[in-house]
C-alpha cells in the first residue's frame, strides 16, 4: 500500500516538474527570442509593400502585403493560417450582395402590387364616374341691374369720412373732399400753415432743461469710460507684473535644477539608455536602391549635391543612380532588425535601480 502510494506521488511530482520546466522554456522563450521583423517596398509606377513579424523559427507570424487588390493580412502558427483579412472581405461582400437582392426583390414586389393596386382603381372610377354638372356656378345673365348698395356690401369695405357726411375738424391739415370743394381746399391749406408756424415755433425757443441734462449725462459717461480704461490697464500691468515674477521664479528653479549634481546624473542616464533603446530596435541589416532623375539635368546634380555630404550616414545601405536624360522615379527597400524582450527589460530596469531618476519621471508624469 506503501509502494502504491509512493508511485503515485513520484508520478505527481513527476507531472509537476515537466509543467515548471514547460512554463520556464516559456519565460525564456518569451525573454530571449527575439522578435523579428522584415519590411520591405517597391514602386515601380504603383507602389507595393511587404511588412512580416515572426517569433521563434515562425512559429507564430503575422504577415501583411499592399498591392493592386489592396491590403491583406495574414496570421499562422506553425504555418497553419489562423486568420486573413481578404477571407472575411469576401465573405462580407457576398453577404451584402445577398441582403440587397433580398432587400430589392422585396421592394420590387411591394412596389408592383401597390401599382396594380393604383391602376385597378383608376379604371374602375373612369367607367363608373357619372357627368357631374352640379358644381357649375350660374353666372347672371345678361342686362341685369345689380345696385350699387348691394355691390358695397359684399365687399365688405369700410365707408370714409366722405360717405357718412362728417367733416374734419379745422386745423388737422387732413381734410376730405365734402360736396364743396373750394371751402375742402382753404381749410387744407390753413391746417397746414398752422402746423407749420407751431413747428418753427418750438424750434426756434428750444427747452433749455434737456439739453443741459443730455450734455451732463453725456460728460458723466465720457468720464465712466476713461476710469473703465484706466482701470483695465491698472489690471493688465498688474497681471503682467504678475507673469514676469512666475517667469523670473521659474527660471529660478530650472537654474537650480540644471545646477544640481543629480539631476545632471539622471538625465545622463535617461539620455544613455535612450540611446542604447535605439540601437537595439532600429534595423540591423538593410539594403535600399533608388533611381531618380529630372528634366532639367542641373536640378538632377543639385540634388546630388545636396545628399552628397550625408554620404557617410546612409552610404552603406542606400544606393542613389541618378539619371539627367529623363525624368524618372523608381526603387525599392528591404530592412531587417529584432527586438529581444529581455534587453527592453533590462534598460527599464537600469532606469528603475535609481531612485533619483525614477522619482524624477513620477514627477513629470503628475
Amino acid at each position: 500500500m506503501v509502494h502504491i502510494l509512493l508511485m503515485i506521488l513520484k508520478i505527481i511530482g513527476i507531472l509537476l516538474l515537466i509543467i515548471l520546466a514547460i512554463a520556464l522554456a516559456l519565460v525564456l522563450a518569451l525573454l530571449f527570442v527575439p522578435l523579428r521583423y522584415r519590411l520591405k517596398a517597391d514602386y515601380h509606377g504603383t507602389p507595393r509593400g511587404y511588412a512580416g513579424v515572426s517569433w521563434l523559427l515562425h512559429l507564430l507570424t503575422y504577415r501583411a502585403e499592399y498591392g493592386e487588390a489592396g491590403l491583406v493580412q495574414k496570421v499562422k502558427i506553425c504555418g497553419i493560417c489562423l486568420w486573413r483579412s481578404d477571407k472575411s472581405r469576401e465573405a462580407a461582400d457576398e453577404a451584402v450582395e445577398t441582403v440587397l437582392s433580398d432587400e430589392e426583390q422585396a421592394l420590387y414586389e411591394e412596389m408592383r402590387a401597390d401599382d396594380e393596386e393604383r391602376y385597378g382603381a383608376l379604371s374602375a372610377q373612369e367607367i363608373g364616374r357619372p357627368e357631374d354638372n352640379t358644381g357649375a356656378e350660374t353666372a347672371p345673365e345678361f342686362g341685369a341691374e345689380v345696385s350699387p348698395e348691394a355691390g358695397a356690401g359684399a365687399s365688405g369695405e369700410p365707408k370714409t369720412a366722405t360717405e357718412s357726411g362728417t367733416a374734419p375738424e379745422f386745423g388737422t391739415g387732413t381734410i376730405q373732399q365734402t360736396d364743396d370743394g373750394d371751402s375742402g381746399k382753404c381749410g387744407k391749406k390753413s391746417g397746414e400753415a398752422r402746423a407749420s408756424k407751431d413747428h418753427f415755433r418750438t424750434e426756434a425757443q428750444g427747452d433749455p432743461e434737456p439739453e443741459t441734462a443730455s450734455r451732463a449725462g453725456l460728460f458723466s459717461r465720457v468720464i465712466s469710460k476713461i476710469k473703465g480704461i484706466l482701470q483695465k490697464l491698472r489690471f493688465s500691468f498688474r497681471a503682467f507684473c504678475d507673469k514676469l515674477k512666475s517667469v523670473r521664479e521659474m527660471a529660478c528653479t530650472v537654474r537650480e535644477w540644471i545646477g544640481d549634481e543629480k539631476n545632471k546624473a539622471s538625465v545622463r542616464l535617461l539620455l544613455r539608455q535612450a540611446k542604447r533603446l535605439l540601437k537595439h530596435v532600429l534595423p540591423r541589416k538593410g539594403h535600399a536602391q533608388v533611381t531618380f532623375g529630372f528634366d532639367d539635368p542641373s536640378v538632377t546634380g543639385q540634388v546630388l549635391t545636396f545628399l552628397s555630404p550625408f554620404y557617410s550616414l546612409y552610404g552603406r545601405v542606400l544606393e542613389l543612380h541618378p539619371v539627367f536624360d529623363r525624368s524618372v522615379l523608381c526603387g525599392e527597400a528591404d530592412i531587417r532588425g529584432r527586438i529581444r524582450l529581455a534587453s527592453l527589460l533590462w534598460l527599464c530596469f537600469a532606469v528603475y535601480r535609481d531612485k533619483h531618476t525614477w522619482n524624477l519621471i513620477r514627477k513629470l508624469r503628475k
